[in-house]
């Protein structure tokens, strides 16, 4: 399976930008997100961003999902870069 071609007119407007977690690398986010199809782009940059989970009525906190691991290398490695994966031990 090869790399997929970006999309290299997609940014991160300011609203969302200004949402993402200290210490993500946003250059490399937006890099990242520019592969993936757009109507999928929303739901992984919400991994990247600050977030307030509230429980439900019944107690019930929503499911939180964490982007790790990528199959295509070029993606892996923007992955990392955009984590700070490269700044940490044992990475």
């Amino acid at each position: 399976m090869s790399t997929p071609e970006p999309d290299r007119s997609y940014r991160i407007d300011a609203t969302q930008r200004a949402l993402i977690r200290p210490g993500v690398d946003v250059a490399a986010l937006e890099e990242l997100l520019q592969y993936f199809p757009a109507d999928s782009r929303d739901s992984h940059l919400a991994m990247f961003q600050l977030r307030t989970l509230a429980a439900d009525s019944e107690g019930h906190v929503p499911d939180m999902t964490v982007l790790t691991r990528i199959s295509d290398p070029v993606m892996q490695d923007l992955l990392e870069r955009a984590r700070g994966w490269r700044d940490r031990p044992g990475h």
